[in-house]
């Protein structure tokens, strides 16, 4: 039998017939429907994956803390068993256990605030603030005091309850935080030296960069620095260099940035 499949291709819809050549006989034929791609839709799916890679990393680097901890010898028996905030406030100007500490100070890991900057501006409505509003009324907040004590009236204020979009503030100020935190708790445990105040609040602070892209060298991607060549190894290229295209007239050499110095000059 001689069959022929039509196809018609819409933007919101495929149709398609198959017939039989020989007959003119029409076989089956169908419509297949779907949303129009929108560009809300876009950022719908770009906003499920930055939560999806948001919370990876998160949980990477509450790994590298447990790591940490347990290099030095400090128990984590107690993360998640004590109110953070109590323990966060009496790590500052009192004494605490070893258990404590460190479930204070895994708390502020997990919890290591943002590196937006802030800015003062007023607002008609206290609900319309936008996340640097939040972030400028909180820095006020924070002076001569640590994000713990901000919290902690808030939780006695909101019948124990911390509001998500008012519970902002800076990485500098959990950082602070735990400076206070750690060179107070120095000088009754051993266990908290020098380089385990350097290497935690790396932790705190480290973030991957936007140029640096997705992936890794453990973890290579097609769309990432480092990725995997036809040879099967594990190459790596800068993200300005795979975003830069090939000369139409010198197609071994790659493009200049259209508004770099160097191009404007030449």
């Amino acid at each position: 039998m001689n069959k022929v499949l039509g196809i018609d291709i819409g933007i919101s819809s495929v149709g398609w017939g198959l017939i039989d050549a020989d007959e003119g006989t029409i076989l089956d034929a169908g419509v297949r429907l779907f949303e129009e791609a929108t560009r809300n839709g876009n950022e719908e799916r770009r906003n499920f994956r930055s939560s999806r890679r948001l919370k990876r990393r998160r949980l990477h680097r509450l790994e590298r803390a447990l790591k940490l901890f347990e290099s030095y010898n400090l128990p984590i028996t107690h993360i998640g068993k004590e109110n953070p905030y109590e323990v966060r406030y009496r790590a500052i100007y009192g004494s605490v256990t070893k258990e404590e500490l460190v479930a204070a100070l895994y708390h502020i890991v997990k919890r290591r605030g943002t590196t937006l900057e802030t800015f003062q501006e007023e607002q008609k409505e206290e609900n319309e603030l936008s996340t640097k509003e939040q972030l400028a009324r909180n820095k006020k907040l924070l002076e001569g005091k640590y994000i713990c004590e901000v919290q902690l009236e808030r939780l006695k204020n909101n019948d124990g309850k911390l509001r998500n979009h008012e519970n902002r503030f800076q990485t500098e100020d959990y950082v602070r935080e735990a400076q206070a935190i750690l060179y107070k708790q120095k000088q009754v445990y051993t266990e908290i030296t020098d380089e385990f105040i350097t290497n935690f609040i790396e932790l705190i602070e480290k973030r991957r960069q936007y140029y640096e892209g997705p992936g890794s060298k453990k973890s290579p991607t097609p769309y990432g620095r480092y990725y995997v060549d036809k040879n099967g190894k594990i190459s790596y290229i800068s993200m300005i260099d795979k975003m830069r295209g090939n000369c139409t007239y010198f197609p071994e050499e790659p493009r200049i940035a259209k508004m770099s110095f160097t191009a404007e000059l030449l």
